[in-house]
């Protein structure tokens, strides 16, 4: 069995993204956290509430009332 030194842990600061970057940021690291086997669940939840806080902000810009139905079709429940 081979094993692979480990690294100091690292911190970087990223700059403002949009939501697209995101959610591709977000991914990637899920990928390294499912290949390597890192711990990087304190990252993803940081990402995860500012992807909350974007669409949080989305939420309040939008005008006007939502049937339910157009809403579990967004959601992507209904065909």
């Amino acid at each position: 069995m081979t094993t692979v030194p480990l690294t100091d842990p690292i911190t970087v600061e990223i700059t403002p993204l949009p939501r697209a970057a995101l959610d591709e940021l977000y991914h990637f690291l899920q990928y390294l956290q499912f290949k390597y086997g890192a711990d990087l669940e304190p990252t993803l939840e940081a990402i995860e509430d500012e992807i909350d806080d974007f669409d949080a902000d989305v939420a309040l810009q939008e005008s006007g009332d939502i049937s339910l139905s157009r809403l579990k079709q967004e959601l992507g429940l209904l065909r």
